[in-house]
């Protein structure tokens, strides 16, 4: 990888230009081809604001399709993202905004509704606001800039050292006040090279269902944006997460590869598994000589391979898929 980060976006687009990209979970789809569509309004729509490569743009949505297109967008665009985790509160929101100096306000629904009693477009005069999922941006000025359409030959995005400030991310406060932590584009192409060296078999058109907060660099580098550039289809889960929704889109994806951490399998296990496994029928199955052993063997085996449609080998994640 001995490209810039926006030079090997660009090379996937277009090398991926018909492959299905990005998806919500039982919702929209998107193709690499309709992603460079809706970079390519963002990018007119802040050029026509006068806004200039460097400026600071916000995120603040659930995990969706639409939030990662705006953070592709900020990125291709030299724009610094600031992605904030939506389960902050509404107030905590204004403070990030206000504190990394954004200019602009891409936002969620959900966000947006919590948001609105606080009068936030009058608190923030400065920043201009838009709804993630706006889908008809600059018609007019897409349409003059593009007559015949968007095409392969067209994806041309900024050039950025190694030193520019990529993004601003913001710690999730658990402890204290979220800290702001300076990331330059080195350390996402870093963690793209690493995940190219620890996953070499992943390849286009595999499966990836993504389940960690893509606001989180580790969510993001290892199931948004490396998948992005092999030419993996990643599907979003855009609501609360749960056990019971998490197993049935595992049955549904059946994906190559998922990325969690320890308190996600716990969760998994404890409210997802272990009520089937302690069941009055699978309690009287065990007791049947020889059989606990083949009850525990499946069990051990996960939930995708206790379903005949979720019975893809999974890829190893390697040493990053858990922290």
């Amino acid at each position: 990888m001995k490209k810039t980060l926006n030079e090997i976006l660009e090379d996937s687009i277009s090398n991926h230009w018909d492959l299905l990209s990005l998806s919500n979970y039982e919702g929209e789809n998107y193709y690499y081809r309709d992603i460079a569509d809706r970079i390519v309004r963002y990018h007119l729509a802040w050029q026509a604001a006068g806004l200039k490569p460097g400026f600071r743009v916000a995120l603040c949505g659930r995990n969706s399709a639409e939030w990662c297109i705006g953070l592709l967008a900020a990125f291709t665009y030299g724009a610094v993202a600031v992605p904030l985790l939506n389960e902050f509160t509404p107030e905590m929101v204004l403070r990030l905004i206000e504190h990394s100096d954004a200019q602009v306000l891409l936002v969620g629904q959900q966000v947006a509704k919590n948001l609105q009693p606080l009068h936030f477009e009058e608190k923030l005069p400065g920043v201009k606001i838009c709804l993630l999922d706006d889908q008809d941006m600059v018609e007019d000025l897409f349409n003059e800039a593009y007559p015949d359409g968007l095409k392969p030959s067209d994806i041309h995005y900024h050039r950025q050292s190694a030193d520019d400030l990529l993004m601003i991310n913001y710690t999730s406060g658990t402890t204290s006040e979220p800290k702001g932590v300076m990331i330059p584009q080195r350390a996402l192409w870093s963690n793209m090279a690493f995940a190219e060296e620890v996953l070499p078999n992943l390849r286009p058109r595999m499966e990836v269902l993504s389940l960690l907060p893509t606001a989180h660099l580790y969510g993001m580098a290892f199931e948004l944006m490396y998948e992005f550039i092999v030419g993996i289809h990643v599907t979003l889960i855009n609501r609360a997460l749960n056990p019971s929704l998490i197993l049935k889109a595992f049955k549904e994806i059946r994906p190559h590869l998922i990325v969690v951490v320890p308190m996600l399998i716990e969760k998994i296990v404890r409210k997802g598994i272990m009520p089937e496994y302690n069941s009055t029928k699978i309690r009287a199955v065990r007791k049947i000589p020889g059989m606990r052993k083949a009850v525990n063997a499946k069990f051990r085996s996960g939930p995708t391979a206790r379903s005949s449609s979720c019975s893809r080998k999974s890829i190893s994640p390697s040493r990053w898929a858990t922290a």
